[in-house]
């Protein structure tokens, strides 16, 4: 907060005491983790008609994630508050997932060009040696170019398949934009069932969180104009309720879509706790 100089002003008239905005962009400088911003706009590829569903699934390809195509918009600070989490049942027993309270300036990291943001865009830790491990069960695909999993892949520590055979990656296979791409050393098609085999992977990932809503989009305050002695009306920093990305990450088979077999991964059900996958 500051007081205004100029008594006689307008702005003194309404009231001494005002919003400082540069002092609460300084806040979320100095206190704020460094985050890059991407921008989402639902994916048209695919598409018959506006009114599908935002994230229902179509043909899987590169740069769409979730039915959105995502462009990097800039870095930014962001200030975070009022963590929650909550827990939910899976086949192991429980994940958790976090949501929590960002506040980011009103421009994007040593610029003067504004933040805008809206539900579904992303934010990801901008610190490179900042990854999480997860693991999970996948299938080989190998009528496509590469096999997707829940998250983008950064690297892999260990893949086994089905027969118990160890994959190396740089060897059996290599990374592409978050995804595996096999070598002709795979894991193959089960006769069995016609299908390419089951495989187990833990890998590394970028943790990332989805805007939620935008709690405070048109955030206002007064300030005195340093050359006319008015008031004036300014934006302040957005407040935004983001998400961590497990909570998005359920991406079934859409009986609707057009092409009721995506390429991207399907999960099973989720209760009862032990069941078909």
């Amino acid at each position: 907060m500051a007081k205004s100089k100029d008594s006689g002003s307008l702005a003194g008239l309404l009231g001494s005491v005002y919003f400082d905005v540069q002092a609460f962009d300084q806040l979320i400088r100095d206190h704020g983790v460094l985050l890059t911003h991407f921008k989402a706009i639902p994916c048209p590829v695919g598409r018959i008609s506006p009114d599908d569903t935002t994230r229902r699934p179509h043909q899987d390809h590169m740069g769409c994630d979730g039915g959105l195509i995502l462009k990097s918009a800039g870095i930014c600070r962001g200030l975070f508050t009022g963590n929650q989490t909550s827990y939910n049942s899976t086949d192991p027993g429980l994940y958790e997932s976090s949501g929590v309270t960002v506040t980011v300036p009103r421009f994007y990291e040593g610029t003067e060009t504004p933040m805008r943001v809206v539900p579904f865009d992303r934010f990801y830790l901008a610190e490179q040696d900042i990854s999480v491990t997860h693991w999970q069960l996948s299938q080989y695909y190998g009528d496509r170019p590469t096999d997707p999993l829940k998250f983008p892949i950064e690297s892999v520590e260990e893949l086994i398949d089905s027969r118990g055979i160890q994959y190396r990656e740089g060897i059996d296979f290599k990374v592409l934009e978050g995804r595996i791409q096999w070598g002709p050393n795979n894991p193959g098609t089960d006769p069995n069932t016609g299908n390419g085999r089951v495989y187990s992977v833990r890998y590394l990932y970028k943790p990332y969180f989805i805007v939620d809503t935008n709690s405070h989009e048109v955030r206002v305050a007064t300030q005195p104009d340093p050359i006319t002695g008015g008031i004036i009306s300014v934006l302040m920093p957005q407040m935004l309720a983001v998400r961590r990305e497990n909570v998005f990450r359920d991406r079934d088979n859409d009986p609707q879509s057009i092409n009721p077999d995506p390429a991207r991964e399907k999960l099973g059900p989720v209760k009862p706790t032990f069941g078909p996958r």
